[in-house]
């Protein structure tokens, strides 16, 4: 009985030392003192500026120029067909309502006299419309047309009528002719050489250039 009493007492003693040991210690770090920020993010505005009034830089967009568009008269160096360069010098344009050969199917002939001269060693030859080249017809109301256009191939006038190679250090005078009606008369002529450049030039209205009066009379023939 005695031995009972004893272990009685030391376990009576010891159950609270145990119920202490499981107590967590209280944090006595000290509590932070930063604040939360309560500015807003920056952001860009459409006209340039940050939310925070900060000026950003705007990308210049390029500016597209314009094609060049020259006058009767005007030579332009033209890379030939398949090798060699020609300069080609539009000078007068006729407008006709019909010629011995054939009626325009479209009312008015536009023929064109210009000088083909080769510039280097070798013969060069002029692009044709089959291949994406040759020469074209913008009217002012943006309607295109092609020297295939119509009846135009069969208006070949005499002392106008150049073709083929042009031999080094020679020049031709040729003609292209147009198959348009009235409401097109005048607008840019254009060719595009064997480099795939395109040269244009303006064309009057109504007949204009010094070989008029001989396109004229050759067209009669």
């Amino acid at each position: 009985m005695r031995v009972i009493r004893i272990l009685a007492v030391f376990a009576a003693t010891t159950l609270p030392l145990t119920a202490c040991s499981d107590t967590t210690e209280p944090d006595h770090r000290a509590p932070s003192t930063q604040t939360p920020s309560t500015q807003a993010p920056s952001t860009q505005s459409p006209s340039g500026q940050t939310s925070s009034g900060t000026a950003v830089a705007t990308p210049a967009v390029p500016e597209i120029e314009p094609p060049k568009v020259s006058g009767l008269g005007t030579t332009a160096h033209t890379a030939g067909s398949g090798g060699g360069m020609l300069d080609l010098t539009p000078s007068s344009v006729v407008y006709v309502p019909r010629t011995k050969s054939k009626t325009p199917v479209n009312g008015t002939y536009a023929v064109v006299a210009y000088k083909a001269r080769s510039t280097t060693a070798v013969a060069a030859t002029e692009t044709t419309p089959t291949a994406n080249g040759g020469w074209r017809w913008t009217a002012r109301d943006g309607r295109t047309v092609t020297t295939l256009t119509g009846n135009a191939t069969s208006v070949t006038p005499n002392g106008f009528n150049g073709s083929g190679p042009v031999k080094p250090g020679s020049d031709q005078w040729r003609s292209r002719t147009f198959d348009l009606p009235k409401s097109q008369h005048g607008g840019t002529l254009a060719y595009t050489d064997g480099k795939g450049r395109v040269h244009r030039w303006a064309i009057p209205a109504k007949d204009s250039g010094p070989e008029t009066a001989k396109l004229k009379k050759a067209l009669e023939e």
